[in-house]
């Protein structure tokens, strides 16, 4: 586990690497949070992974192959694998963001089924609720052993249920769900036999 706390190019940034990522259905690549100087710009670029943005406050340009966007408070951004990219801060406001980088064969199918795509990379409103669930897998990070365990749930080929991240967003079906910290074996359950209840469904809605 990596964290850093300072950036040249931002008033404030913090990321947690997880070492412990494996090729499953999905697997966490890192998750963090910043806020950078005015007109900080990131790209044109392309990932090999899906990088997904949520504002927290301020105002920012999001480009994804060649078409604008202009997100503020509680709009959530996806970036594709392969895709160019580019977003620029605000030159009066600035955003304040979290993000997640993600990766895995079961990505794109689940992505699809939430109503992402590359047409339609911005979602609104998210709210306090769903920015916990970036620091929470955050957190998760920073504590090595349940990192662990959230890659070993989600290198699980065979199983429906992938981990995200064992504080954060499970995904399960079709659905991301807020689950309570727990550990979980293979088969999506407590350890003691009773399964895990669903705290809360993350949903956003397309402009």
């Amino acid at each position: 586990m990596r964290v850093h706390k300072i950036h040249k190019d931002h008033y404030m940034f913090e990321v947690a690497v997880n070492p412990y990522h494996r090729h499953g259905e999905i697997s966490v690549l890192f998750c963090g949070e910043g806020r950078p100087l005015e007109l900080h710009n990131n790209g044109p670029g392309i990932h090999d992974y899906y990088l997904m943005h949520t504002v927290i406050s301020g105002r920012g340009y999001f480009s994804l192959n060649g078409k604008g966007y202009n997100c503020g408070a509680g709009d959530t951004f996806l970036i594709f694998p392969g895709a160019l990219y580019q977003y620029v801060a605000d030159e009066r406001e600035p955003w304040h963001y979290v993000w997640a980088a993600f990766q895995g064969h079961r990505c794109e199918p689940l992505l699809h089924q939430l109503g992402w795509s590359l047409a339609r990379p911005v979602m609104h409103g998210a709210d306090k609720k769903t920015i916990s669930l970036y620091r929470k897998l955050r957190r998760t990070l920073h504590r090595p052993a349940r990192a662990a365990l959230a890659a070993a749930a989600a290198a699980v080929g065979d199983e429906p249920r992938v981990a995200l991240g064992i504080d954060g967003a499970v995904v399960q079906g079709r659905r991301i769900r807020h689950r309570s910290a727990l550990p979980v074996s293979r088969h999506g359950k407590r350890r003691g036999g009773s399964a895990l209840r669903s705290r809360r469904t993350v949903q956003l809605r397309h402009p």
